[in-house]
């Protein structure tokens, strides 16, 4: 009887254990979304930014080329 109860007591210590590390993991996971999201909105950010100057600088371009001075 008594070494059933150090395996019962080692299996809810484990299960209680689990729970921990699912919890954190929960966590950690959470977190790394957050921090991806916010990566792809300043990367979006950055390329609608990018393609403005480089749509002036081609059009800058286009206009000198067909206007004579």
């Amino acid at each position: 009887m008594r070494l059933d109860q150090k395996i019962e007591e080692r299996r809810l210590r484990y299960k209680a254990m689990a729970g921990v590390f699912e919890f954190f993991g929960v966590i950690g996971s959470a977190l790394l979304i957050i921090a991806l999201i916010a990566l792809l909105v300043t990367m979006g950010a950055w390329l609608a930014d990018d393609l403005s100057q480089s749509f002036s600088a081609l059009q800058q371009g286009v206009t000198d080329a067909l206007i004579v001075k």
